[in-house]
């Protein structure tokens, strides 16, 4: 079965909160996109707003609707390993790095191994599925990335990531792989064949008219009997 997830790319607090709103019991997990400006040139929430942030690792409040969702935290920003306790504390589930944001990733795992959090390395579509060997025995899951310029919604689907998304299913078949990125009702079934676990889309949901039906029809299309990938 592939799961779909719906990706939020916050602006601020209020556009995370109001997104969530959107998609709360639609899904019982959710990614937010947290970009820095300086790996990708986006800049996303929390970055401007500390306050907010800092409120919920002191624990005076929680992520807007955490009693409704497990979290899914990209974290698209430049050497991740300074706020990668902030974001397990704030309470993420999973974590994906991006394998170009650093140069500490056996530091990082370490850290999520340590504390229970799943890890996941993220790659572009233009990069060898190869470099996820050294790492494959620390790893839970690998997010190949849908488009060649990350950080931005909307951006158009590069087929190259169904090439990608094939070979790691040989090579790697114990891990799950996931796709974030170009995740619409177009190519959703294109991924599922291609064998992908799990499919994130923030768009296609986010910014349709209705969020619920436009999920659901990605659901539909992504397991139907001759897409749906084998597990």
């Amino acid at each position: 079965m592939t799961e779909i997830i719906p990706a939020i790319l916050p602006k601020d607090y209020l556009d995370l909160r109001s997104s969530l709103a959107r998609v709360r019991f639609l899904s019982s997990f959710a990614q937010i996109d947290i970009c820095d400006g300086n790996y990708v040139p986006t800049t996303t929430w929390p970055y401007g707003d500390p306050e907010k942030f800092q409120s919920i690792l002191d624990g005076d409040e929680g992520l807007p609707f955490w009693k409704d969702f497990q979290f899914e935290v990209d974290l698209m920003v430049r050497s991740p390993e300074d706020v990668i306790l902030d974001w397990i504390d704030a309470g993420a589930s999973r974590i994906i790095i991006h394998n170009k944001s650093t140069t500490k990733l056996d530091e990082i795992l370490g850290t999520l191994e340590d504390t229970g959090v799943e890890a996941g390395l993220a790659i572009g579509v233009d990069e060898e599925v190869s470099l996820i060997e050294p790492y494959v025995d620390r790893l839970l899951f690998v997010q190949c990335m849908g488009i060649a310029q990350i950080g931005v919604q909307g951006n158009p689907f590069d087929a190259r990531v169904l090439t990608q998304v094939k070979a790691i299913r040989v090579q790697f078949p114990q891990l799950t792989v996931s796709v974030d990125g170009g995740v619409n009702i177009q190519t959703v079934a294109r991924l599922a064949e291609a064998g992908a676990h799990r499919l994130a889309s923030g768009s296609a949901i986010l910014r349709a008219e209705d969020s619920k039906l436009a999920l659901e029809e990605m659901r539909i299309l992504a397991n139907t009997s001759e897409n749906s990938p084998q597990v």
